[in-house]
């Protein structure tokens, strides 16, 4: 009995290791197999390879015939995935998009057999819903202590915005801008706020330490997607946390009087518009920091590959390194038409779960529901942001944030329906 249970704890320990080796790719990539001489560089060109190792290590070693119940967003974001690799053939440098699009494949195959080899995917995928709230709660806090004085300069009379408007290395990668680093930080600041409700009372301090310090870094950010995605799910909350609205409206009435409490000349409404522009002229906000321009050139590629699209990284790959900040034409240029059906049907299906398991919440345990309403608040806020950025669409942070919470809501739902049919 002590050798099973021993054999099981290190199933699940070496399971999860292998969603952190997932995540381990973030902020490199294949550019650092161009010249690597330090060993810092020969590091991160290692890791680049992290997911198709992860990948190998499944294919070895779990189970190939795991598979959901039913069809779900992971089914169909895997589709999309293989769409993308096969699109990748027509991609002006095949390998480089067929390098990322293979990243997708990678996470989502990673993801299915972690979860469904095993005697309770409901636990695991609740497990990997924790431990993806740990690790982007430690990117968040690297960042802010590695970017301390940037984030702290002026305090709340100055924006840090400015400051991560570029790119910037450390230890030889890129770090975040400030729309990546105020996605984490409302990621956090919602998560933490679900806490708050389900938490013991010791744990209460340091959830609403963590809330009030992320929506200060959202603020300090000034990313106009963070802020509606963090006001989407904070309304998302107030809708269905009936018992707790209160708290969530006196929290939020305490911020405004807050923000009144150091703006002694009541020119609150100027400094509103004025922090919304963040030095941008008219012409600038008009066409959303240049952004239209991009979604006209992205249209113009998509037409070149109207039916299964140009492969991963089309954008970057075909506009010079240009970005298309918006999920469903980053979505068609990558995997055309066919592609972003199953992408979207993914996503539908992750809101029908949600809507269903809303519906039933009062029949779960508190632990449950907990991580419900935390995946509805996940779900909520990358809807809105995938309008202005890209969530979900190609390998990322918002993928893998993304994952944990789509998983967990289509084994739920699996689960919840067959335990009442049986």
């Amino acid at each position: 009995m002590t050798n099973i249970y021993v054999a099981s704890i290190v199933r699940l320990v070496f399971t999860y290791f292998l969603w952190i080796m997932i995540w381990a790719n973030i902020n490199t990539g294949i550019w650092m197999l161009e010249n690597p001489q330090r060993w810092i560089e020969w590091f991160h060109a290692v890791r680049c390879f992290f997911p198709y190792i992860a990948l190998i290590i499944v294919m070895l070693f779990y189970s190939k015939n795991a598979r959901f119940k039913k069809s779900g967003p992971i089914q169909m974001w895997i589709v999309y995935g293989i769409i993308c690799c096969l699109s990748s053939m027509a991609s002006l440098e095949p390998l480089h998009a067929l390098y990322w699009a293979g990243l997708y494949i990678c996470t989502l195959v990673v993801l299915r057999s972690m979860l469904l080899n095993g005697d309770d995917p409901l636990e695991r995928s609740a497990n990997l819903m924790e431990i993806t709230w740990w690790i982007t709660l430690g990117y968040i806090a690297v960042i802010v202590f590695i970017t301390r004085d940037a984030i702290m300069s002026g305090v709340l009379s100055e924006s840090a915005y400015s400051h991560f408007s570029g790119s910037q290395e450390i230890i030889g990668v890129g770090i975040s801008r400030s729309s990546g680093i105020a996605r984490f930080a409302a990621v956090i600041s919602l998560l933490a706020l679900v806490r708050t409700f389900y938490c013991i009372k010791v744990a209460k301090t340091f959830y609403i330490f963590i809330f009030v310090f992320c929506i200060f870094l959202v603020y300090k950010m000034q990313s106009r997607g963070a802020i509606l995605g963090l006001i989407g799910g904070i309304l998302f909350l107030i809708m269905i946390q009936k018992f707790h609205s209160r708290f969530i409206i006196m929290t939020l009435i305490a911020l405004v009087l807050t923000t009144f409490a150091f703006d002694p000349q009541n020119a609150f409404e100027e400094k509103a518009l004025e922090y919304l522009r963040r030095g941008q002229d008219n012409e600038e906000l008009a066409t959303m920091t240049g952004r239209t321009g991009s979604y006209a050139r992205g249209w113009d590629l998509f037409q070149e590959s109207p039916i299964i699209g140009l492969g991963g990284l089309a954008d970057r790959i075909h506009l010079d390194w240009e970005h298309i900040h918006n999920t469903y034409l980053h979505t068609l240029v990558q995997g055309g038409i066919l592609g972003t059906i199953f992408f979207i049907l993914g996503l539908i299906m992750g809101w029908r779960s949600l809507f269903f398991l809303l519906k039933y919440r009062e029949f779960l345990s508190v632990q449950h529901r907990k991580f419900l309403i935390e995946a509805g608040v996940i779900l909520v806020f990358f809807t809105i942001r995938s309008i202005p950025e890209c969530s979900g669409s190609s390998f990322g942070v918002d993928l893998l944030i993304m994952l944990a919470s789509l998983a967990y809501l289509q084994i739920l739902q699996e689960q919840f329906l067959f335990r009442n049919q049986n």
